[in-house]
């Protein structure tokens, strides 16, 4: 029966051991865990929070346990006021952004999932906070926005240019139309014929701007004292 006790005593004891070990991994997986964590009571005084959330705040713990959580994001209260109600609501939160001012002032965009932990009367024990980083979604949408406007523009300056081009493109189409009347000037008509031709030329690679066309130059010799000679005569 000794040898029996004494062997019911290492059974519970290496229990424990293992218990305490498993109880240990835990403590470390939450507190050196990537992504940013913290417990709420239910006035929103800060319970716990792991290193990372305390790296990305730049708190030591010591100044941030025990604090109300609205002192570290004064740019979103309306926000946190909603994630309470919902929280006490018995929901689940997901992706909710709240902005986050760091100890040196620096404001971080971060994401917030949270639930509930109730005690076993049903009471609020605390909340289950997981944190992560927004930056990057705010860069996408600074990004499409900036996208959107230079497409907008894109399309008034396109409107501009064809109401313009439409507006050159009468009147030598008026002088077609008078000299056709008057018999037909073939020098008048043939002038302007080239010039819609230039004119719709120039319409075609304009609207190609936008997709990497660039207009060609041709270059012509030209004598310019001679020119201005035969303008003063």
């Amino acid at each position: 029966s000794y040898a029996e006790g004494v062997f019911h005593m290492g059974l519970v004891l290496r229990h424990e051991l293992r218990t305490d070990r498993e109880a240990d991994e835990l403590r470390d997986f939450f507190n050196k865990a990537p992504i940013a964590l913290h417990w709420l009571s239910d006035e929103g005084k800060v319970l716990w929070a792991n290193d990372r959330e305390l790296e990305v705040l730049e708190y030591s713990r010591s100044e941030y346990i025990g604090e109300d959580i609205m002192k570290f994001c004064p740019d979103s209260k309306d926000k946190v006021l909603e994630i309470f109600k919902a929280l006490g609501s018995g929901r689940t939160i997901r992706d909710v952004p709240v902005r986050f001012r760091t100890k040196t002032g620096q404001v971080k965009d971060l994401l917030i999932d949270s639930n509930v932990n109730y005690k076993d009367d049903g009471s609020f024990n605390h909340t289950r906070c997981f944190i992560r980083d927004d930056t990057g979604r705010k860069i996408r949408e600074a990004r499409v926005e900036v996208q959107l406007r230079e497409a907008q523009k894109l399309a008034k300056d396109k409107e501009r240019f064809v109401s313009k081009l439409l507006h050159e493109i009468k009147t030598p189409l008026h002088v077609v139309s008078m000299a056709m009347d008057l018999g037909g000037n073939e020098q008048v008509v043939k002038s302007q014929v080239a010039h819609l031709s230039r004119l719709v030329s120039n319409m075609s690679s304009a609207m190609r701007f936008d997709v990497g066309d660039t207009p060609s130059q041709h270059v012509v010799e030209c004598d310019i004292v001679r020119f201005f000679e035969s303008y003063s005569k």
